[in-house]
């Protein structure tokens, strides 16, 4: 259904575009004005000044409630903790949910059916759009998402956002021809521009600056890599675009990334940490802090199976306290953070957590044992010249491929300077090659990925058993 309509789509005029666009976007407009969506983005503001004996107050006492929900409406939940002899009544509060079995993606896709409560719940399907085979398939209460939209508002508010008119670059496909003398769609219910990101390149760069210019737009919503993308093009013309706020979301947004997108931009960037799932959510303050949203859901950080303390990172497990259609307790997320263990100088209250890097980005592994994450290697390119954007690929264990779009001035010398700073930094165990293409191809969401390990199975499993061999 959804091809047959982006078939229809492409086939139409501009002005029949712009009219779909629009009806496209007054279920966004209705989410954000629903009563209650409004009622969820006060509780999240309230909740900014409880204590944390407030806080694990309200989760503990939802946490029993979604455990007893789950086993009595939920045929996987039940069978489970029969099997595993769970008392699903001795989980009292936060602190017993080591009591219960943690779940993975591959649980969800196998006990899809039976994962879905028996009762009926206003509900939505949605896809995860990562690089797997196959897409996972999730069932979100209504409610769910409008909280999920709450959080997100919240970081709005928190950069000041009231609705001023905005340039989209995320997974949009408003344009479907990139020879297109306008490069967007305009959706006058959400004040916004739309661009398709697989659009941006040095040919249309100055086209897409103009534009945004043009259109006097004030904010910027975008994934971290066409976000800095923007910012390189405006770096190569010696310009700035002030803006009042850039709000990214959907990747990890790297420290060289955000010192030029701030710069090029002259104004703060707003993260937004959230998952298909709608689990749990974080939102990035003024003072550059990810508080998490607590009403949504509990994180917890894991290394090994085992929790670990604040200020130690690890991978997350969430449990979702607000989904009641598909309720996922202890679910291996698998993003990489950690609580920070510090109060933040905003003032409010709510947890922090380490920007999150996900799983979007593999890991780098070497023949002598290390693990390089994605952070590490991808900041190699912040020194890297005349480069637009880049792209890490590990092929083998003792091979790597540094994939570059080049800008008309990139020279030997510079490739022989990328060449040197990766041997460098991951030794001469490792064969570097360094390849120019003319587009870093993006996910079926639009999202792309920093570093991709071709290597097959658990990277740490792999780390350690090359040492092993030695």
């Amino acid at each position: 259904m959804a091809n047959a309509m982006m078939k229809a789509y492409r086939a139409c005029p501009r002005s029949l575009q712009t009219i779909g666009i629009n009806l496209v976007e007054t279920t966004s407009w209705a989410l954000d004005r629903s009563p209650t969506t409004g009622r969820y983005l006060e509780q999240l503001k309230a909740v900014q000044s409880w204590s944390r004996e407030e806080l694990d107050r309200y989760q503990s006492t939802k946490l029993r409630q979604v455990v007893r929900y789950a086993y009595d409406n939920v045929p996987f939940y039940r069978r489970l903790y029969d099997q595993e002899r769970v008392d699903v009544e001795s989980v009292r509060t936060v602190k017993d949910l080591d009591k219960l079995p943690m779940i993975t993606k591959e649980d969800v896709r196998i006990n899809y059916d039976d994962l879905q409560s028996r009762k009926s719940v206003r509900s939505k399907v949605q896809y995860t759009s990562g690089t797997t085979i196959s897409p996972l398939k999730v069932r979100i209460s209504t409610d769910a998402i409008k909280l999920n939209r709450a959080s997100s508002l919240l970081r709005d508010h928190w950069a000041g956002y009231r609705g001023e008119r905005a340039a989209r670059f995320v997974g949009d496909q408003a344009i479907t021809d990139c020879a297109d003398t306008t490069l967007y769609r305009r959706s006058f219910v959400m004040n916004r521009f739309l661009y398709s990101s697989k659009c941006i390149s040095v040919q249309t760069s100055r086209r897409i600056l103009d534009s945004l210019k043009n259109n006097k737009v004030q904010i910027l919503q975008c994934y971290p890599s066409a976000g800095y993308i923007l910012a390189k093009f405006l770096e190569r013309y010696d310009e700035h675009l002030p803006l009042k706020a850039v709000l990214y979301s959907s990747e990890p947004l790297h420290g060289f990334e955000r010192e030029l997108i701030e710069d090029r931009f002259q104004c703060r960037a707003f993260g937004f940490y959230g998952q298909i799932e709608h689990a749990v959510t974080a939102a990035e303050c003024e003072k550059g802090s990810y508080h998490l949203a607590m009403l949504d859901g509990v994180l917890e950080i894991v290394n090994n199976g085992e929790q670990v303390g604040e200020g130690e990172r690890g991978s997350t497990v969430v449990t979702a306290l607000a989904n009641q259609a598909m309720p996922l307790i202890r679910y291996q997320l698998n993003d990489l953070t950690g609580y920070t263990g510090e109060d933040c100088s905003c003032g409010r209250r709510t947890p922090t957590i380490h920007p999150v890097e996900s799983k979007a980005d593999d890991l780098i592994i070497t023949p002598s044992g290390r693990i390089v994450t994605p952070l590490a290697i991808t900041s190699l390119l912040k020194s890297a010249r005349n480069v637009l954007e880049g792209q890490i690929v590990q092929g083998s264990i003792d091979s790597l491929t540094v994939r570059i779009v080049p800008l008309e001035d990139f020279s030997a010398e510079d490739e022989e300077l990328l060449q040197q700073m990766f041997t460098s930094a991951l030794g001469e165990e490792i064969t570097i090659r360094v390849e120019k293409v003319g587009t870093i191809h993006a996910s079926g969401a639009g999202k792309k990925r920093r570093v991709i390990s071709q290597i097959s199975g658990d990277p740490f499993d792999r780390a350690f058993s090359e040492v092993e061999e030695k």
